[in-house]
């Protein structure tokens, strides 16, 4: 039950993954082809289809090995892709330039890197199963962005409250900050209770309890994406913190 639990909560943010990426390629046309935006989508769009891969390969392998070892080698090269736009994107919106932003990019993309290099030579697709230091590890390289993303968005959150207090900004831009936070947060959560829940194979109920938490994380995701698209923001959508950085 709880297997089937997450696969749905999965669906739904997928489908919120995607529409947030259309809503923002639109927005991005209607404001003559605003380049941060159109990279937002993409970086979204590129992870959805990562996710769609995931799916899609076992399902393929019974007829033919090949096909479903190339398909998860693609999804799961395009959910390392959309993870270091994540990471570029964010040192692209908070502030480009410094030695600590500077570093941790550099950091983020080196860690990415080797586990993509470890797992290539580790991982034996269309099989999912990996020794479980490796899969967890994994996990904890995935979250490294998510966890910059979510302190620079509280952050911004912060100081865009004290605009709002002061009259110089909409409170509709601040709420976005919150609502990015929550969101890459939970993305962050997602990934240490995957770790966790590797460790904890060997414990069925421990195991269906992580399963039913995940599943609970994926929905808030898609709760906060949809909320974050109800209207357009008075200051710009996402470019908005970019001119305070």
């Amino acid at each position: 039950m709880s297997e089937v639990l997450l696969l749905v909560s999965k669906g739904v943010f997928a489908a919120a993954g995607c529409f947030a990426g259309v809503r923002l390629a639109q927005n991005a046309r209607r404001q003559g082809g605003d380049a941060l935006q159109r990279r937002a989508s993409v970086m979204i769009l590129v992870g959805g289809a990562g996710l769609l891969g995931f799916g899609l390969g076992p399902l393929l392998a019974p007829y033919s090995t090949t096909l479903a070892r190339s398909l998860m080698l693609l999804a799961d090269g395009l959910e390392r892709v959309a993870l270091l736009l994540l990471a570029w994107f964010v040192w692209h919106v908070f502030g480009r330039g410094g030695a600590l932003r500077n570093g941790l990019l550099a950091s983020i993309v080196a860690i990415l890197g080797l586990d993509w290099l470890q797992m290539l030579s580790e991982q034996q697709w269309p099989a999912t199963r990996l020794p479980v230091f490796v899969d967890a590890t994994s996990q904890l390289a995935f979250a490294t962005p998510f966890l910059w993303s979510t302190v620079e968005a509280w952050r911004e959150h912060q100081r865009s409250r004290r605009r709002v207090a002061l009259g110089l900004t909409d409170a509709s831009v601040a709420n976005r900050f919150f609502l990015w936070a929550f969101a890459t947060g939970c993305l962050a959560l997602v990934c240490l209770t995957t770790a966790l829940l590797k460790l904890v194979a060997g414990m069925p109920a421990l195991a269906a309890t992580l399963e039913c938490a995940l599943a609970l994380i994926y929905c808030a995701v898609a709760g906060a994406i949809l909320l974050g698209f109800q209207r357009r923001p008075s200051a710009g959508g996402v470019s908005a913190p970019a001119a305070d950085a």
